[in-house]
């Protein structure tokens, strides 16, 4: 009985020893590339505003089952999403930035909540919209599948 105790006593703790020595594929990616999870998701999100009416950045944002809820009781998908977004492009002179940024990480799953602001050509602030962008890591890529947005009143 001691034997079998040790036994088992010994294979956890060498388990245990393991997993800290040979860490995980995801973890020595993401070391390899110097990036930590939430790190990845808030490059995207820059990414997302700075490319918000580009066909192609939207298309490696987007992950195919991307759904975008609006207010108009219409459920955008990905590409629907995209179309919208090119035939709506931002008028001259109006930038946006964000305000705030919050990302979460669940496992494959990252949420991230902010606040973008938008300022007309003189830099006065015309407009703040409130989001949450959801994301999956699927295949070692981060992609938004879902993205929601309110105006702040």
């Amino acid at each position: 009985m001691k034997l079998k105790f040790y036994f088992v006593t010994y294979s956890i703790f060498f388990l245990l020893q393991t997993s800290f020595i040979f860490p995980s594929s995801s973890q020595t990616s993401n070391k390899k590339n110097g990036k930590n999870e939430k790190q990845q998701i808030i490059d995207l999100e820059n990414k997302w505003l700075s490319d918000l009416h580009n066909v192609v950045s939207l298309d490696t944002i987007l992950a195919p089952d991307f759904i975008h809820p609006v207010s108009q009781e219409i459920f955008l998908t990905k590409t629907q999403h995209i179309n919208w977004a090119k035939s709506h492009p931002l008028p001259a002179g109006i930038t946006q930035k964000f305000d705030t940024l919050q990302v979460r990480i669940y496992g494959n799953v990252g949420i991230a909540n902010g606040i973008v602001e938008t300022f007309d050509p003189n830099g006065k602030s015309i407009r703040k919209s409130i989001f949450t962008d959801v994301f999956v890591k699927r295949y070692g890529k981060w992609q938004a599948v879902n993205a929601q947005e309110n105006v702040v009143q």
